[in-house]
C-alpha cells in the first residue's frame, strides 16, 4: 500500500501577509509548490485595531484597510500567474485573533 494514500489532499491553504519581505519569501515558496487541483488559497491581510496604532500613523482607519487590500490583491495577482485560484480576505483587529478565525 502506498503511504501517500493515507494523507488527505490539501483543500484549503491560508497565506497571511503583511507585505513584508519575509511574507514575500513565503509567497514565492507557495507559488513554487505543486498544489493539488481544486485547492482553495485564501490570502489574508490584517490591519491592527485603530486604537493600537499611533494617531500620526498612515495605517489608521480606511488608509490601513486600503493598504491591506492592496497587499492582498498584489499577492493574489502574483499567485494567479502561477495558476493558483485565490480569495482575498482583509480584516481589522489583532492579527493572531483574526487569522485563527479563518
Amino acid at each position: 500500500m502506498d503511504g501517500t494514500a493515507l494523507i488527505p489532499a490539501i483543500q484549503k491553504i491560508l497565506y497571511a501577509t503583511d507585505g513584508s519581505p519575509e511574507a514575500d519569501v513565503a509567497k514565492e515558496l507557495l507559488a513554487s509548490l505543486p498544489l493539488p487541483s481544486g485547492s482553495e488559497l485564501i490570502i489574508m491581510s490584517v490591519v491592527s485595531q485603530v486604537e493600537e496604532v499611533p494617531r500620526e500613523s498612515e495605517e489608521t482607519g480606511s488608509n490601513g484597510l486600503a493598504k491591506a487590500q492592496t497587499v492582498a490583491e498584489q499577492a493574489a495577482y502574483h499567485l494567479a500567474k502561477a495558476g493558483v485560484s485565490t480569495e482575498c480576505v482583509v480584516s481589522c483587529g489583532h492579527p493572531a485573533d483574526r487569522i485563527i478565525r479563518v
